[in-house]
């Protein structure tokens, strides 16, 4: 059940973006330095979803106890992320002109006159679901660890296959604090990877420091974290006006630094809760990528 929920968040949050044409199709006409700006967007909303519902409380399971959690994370795309300016590929090919066009979140692509062909058209989304599915166990001396992902599984013909993976551990801060203090604190620190076919890799870091109250069957908590995200992308640049199709790599930082996040955790029964929290992260283009997670908790 939980494998069948996480393919169709993986269909809801990849397959959009390959509509029509595959991925690899549409990174074809682009070089290296448009190809980036194309794809940088998918970097910092995959970078933040991945590094959302990391936690839904501070307390950390006692020893040997379990808890799984699934869900998904809503990644909003600022309107300043589905549009980039196009410049002449290769500089030496062309004159210099810019022209305005899509994203991979934009819109239809826009034809440019000199070479005039039609750029590719983005996958036109506001919102991006990025899916979650993990399980946790707790460790001695205040520890919680977790671990995150998916099996390799092929989705379809135009998406391929798709490997998702995550660790994390969490330590208790408040152990070592008086049996007085009315919250609980915890630090933590995660790591992710996904791959997409043989086209793109993304690898997310995080660190967290979560604080939580309970209040009978309401948790409410939050925390600050940094994060950060990288993207390897390989592809064929083949546009029409070349010679010959050129090999290219693109590696690249998302933009995710600093994230606030606040939500709440309601106990159904004693083995099962429902979470909801919203996160603001800022980037280094001084912008927002801000998130919405929600999941089922089944466990201690």
């Amino acid at each position: 059940m939980i494998k069948k929920l996480i393919v169709v968040f993986v269909v809801l949050c990849i397959g959009s973006l390959m509509l029509a044409e595959s991925l690899d199709q549409k990174l074809a006409s682009l070089d290296e330095r448009n190809a980036l700006l194309f794809l940088q967007p998918l970097a910092n909303s995959m970078g933040a979803g991945m590094n959302s519902g990391l936690f839904n409380t501070a307390k950390v399971l006692k020893p040997f106890l379990p808890n799984i959690k699934v869900g998904s994370t809503f990644v909003i795309v600022p309107s300043s992320d589905k549009t980039f300016i196009y410049q002449s590929p290769l500089g030496h090919y062309f004159d210099d002109f810019e022209v305005k066009t899509a994203t991979i979140f934009g819109k239809a692509g826009a034809l440019t006159e000199i070479e005039n062909f039609i750029l590719p058209r983005g996958a036109d989304l506001s919102i991006v679901p990025v899916p979650q599915a993990s399980l946790s166990i707790g460790l001695p001396l205040g520890n919680e660890f977790m671990v995150r992902g998916m099996p390799n599984m092929k989705i379809n013909d135009g998406v391929g296959d798709i490997a998702f993976w995550g660790v994390g551990l969490k330590h208790s801060i408040d152990q070592y604090l008086p049996e007085v203090f009315p919250i609980d604190i915890a630090i933590q620190g995660v790591y992710h990877q996904m791959e997409v076919a043989d086209i793109i890799k993304f690898n997310a870091w995080a660190v967290n420091l979560a604080a939580s109250k309970s209040f009978f069957i309401f948790t409410l908590y939050g925390g600050v974290g940094y994060e950060a995200a990288d993207l390897e992308v390989k592809y064929v640049f083949d546009a029409p006006f070349l010679e010959k199709p050129i090999e290219t790599k693109l590696n690249f930082e998302a933009q995710n630094e600093f994230r606030a996040t606040l939500g709440g955790k309601f106990t159904v029964l004693p083995f099962l809760s429902v979470y909801a929290d919203y996160s603001i992260a800022s980037t280094k283009a001084k912008t927002h990528s801000n998130t919405i997670n929600f999941g089922v908790g089944i466990g201690f």
